[in-house]
């Protein structure tokens, strides 16, 4: 078997294993769209080690508003897009971003390297919690408005994709569509 074919092999059962499941749900498909949406949002901001946090508590807030609700295993799904593997590129894009608007809005100074912005989050990932708060409190002078400001562009475009092809793949499921092995086939071909 090559490499490829195993590869592919991969991939289709992690697909059937974790995808299929979610969007198998009994949720609505308007909620479980919802959740796509908030995960991704999260997911895309520079909230690393808070997103638990901050989508259990988006998920309380809209539990009270009629119509908010979202699945929370959805967004959770979603808001792994960013982990500690993606970190320092997505927020180094995101930094640049910013620093980028700001210095053509607001005169800002110009943005660091890649190198040195990774060498700046470095020692982040051998500190425990709140060691690590102290240490982004410490080094965000200079970055976290930039951060703030460049999430803001990819979590919106992104989340709204999310929600669009959530959405669509839940509906797709509830006509009579079933997912096999990574690929979408009319149910009963």
């Amino acid at each position: 078997m090559s490499f490829f074919t195993e590869v592919k092999k991969r991939l289709d059962r992690a697909f059937s294993d974790t995808l299929v499941p979610l969007i198998s749900m009994s949720s609505p498909p308007e909620e479980i769209a919802r959740g796509a949406f908030v995960g991704m949002f999260v997911g895309m901001t520079p909230t690393e080690g808070f997103q638990t946090i901050l989508l259990t508590l988006f998920w309380y807030l809209a539990r009270c508003i009629r119509g908010a609700r979202f699945n929370f295993k959805i967004a959770f799904a979603t808001s792994m897009v960013s982990n500690y593997m993606t970190v320092v590129p997505l927020y180094f894009l995101f930094y640049y971003t910013g620093a980028l608007a700001g210095r053509v809005f607001w005169h800002w100074e110009s943005p660091v390297s890649y190198g040195e912005f990774s060498r700046l989050l470095e020692p982040l990932s051998d500190l425990i919690f709140p060691e690590s708060i102290m240490m982004i409190l410490d080094i965000s002078g200079s970055l976290l408005a930039p951060l703030f400001l460049g999430c803001l562009p990819y979590a919106t475009v992104l989340s709204v994709v999310s929600y669009h092809v959530a959405l669509r793949l839940v509906s797709e499921q509830g006509k009579g569509v079933s997912l096999k092995s990574g690929e979408i086939k009319k149910a009963g071909t």
